[in-house]
């Protein structure tokens, strides 16, 4: 706005002295005027503008195709440890849910989702807080990490609400929603104040 605003009173600034026969007002109006016309810096106003965030890539075709389905391999004992964790937690939950993956039925898949994504919203909007007041204690700029977190948090949001359009919560549903909330929520706090990078 400023810049704009900048380089259009310029011209008329080096007419208008022009006419009030100042010589070297005309001659600062045109340098200013040829600085600002040179290939422009990055602005601080352009570097905290993050809009283009909100516009999320587009795959193509040919893009899709390009991306291969490739599995890491534990190298040390903590991936060991970490991978065996996961499986741990992936079966965990199919069982809990009742999902069997080559012939899943309506209710588990219903359980399942409900489940995931409501308990998937709650890092991002935890991790967006935390961000936010070390911004505030440091006196210092984000650069953006607050936004990617809230996006992320509202990505599943919506992933819960379409899934309830389809399947309805039960009452235990609803119970252990609440009852992640209250656990996870304190727990990842704790978690991103003893060690900020962990979001």
């Amino acid at each position: 706005m400023l810049r704009t605003t900048t380089r259009s009173l310029l011209p008329r600034l080096a007419q208008q002295s022009v006419r009030l026969a100042s010589p070297q007002l005309a001659a600062a109006a045109v340098g200013a005027k040829r600085v600002m016309s040179s290939k422009p810096r990055l602005s601080e106003e352009f570097v905290a503008d993050h809009a283009w965030r909100q516009t999320n890539h587009i795959w193509t075709e040919e893009e899709v195709n390009s991306v291969a389905n490739t599995h890491y391999k534990p190298a040390n004992s903590t991936d060991v440890a970490t991978h065996g964790f996961m499986r741990l937690l992936y079966h965990g939950f199919n069982y809990v849910t009742g999902y069997k993956a080559d012939d899943p039925s309506v209710n588990s898949v219903a359980w399942r989702l409900i489940i995931l994504e409501s308990f998937a919203g709650v890092p991002g909007f935890v991790a967006a807080g935390m961000r936010h007041f070390y911004s505030l204690r440091t006196l210092r700029r984000d650069h953006g990490h607050i936004f990617t977190f809230l996006e992320e948090a509202e990505n599943e949001r919506m992933h819960l609400l379409v899934c309830l359009k389809m399947f309805e919560a039960s009452a235990f549903t609803r119970a252990l929603v609440v009852a992640a909330q209250l656990t996870m929520g304190p727990l990842l706090t704790l978690t991103y104040l003893a060690h900020p990078p962990a979001p």
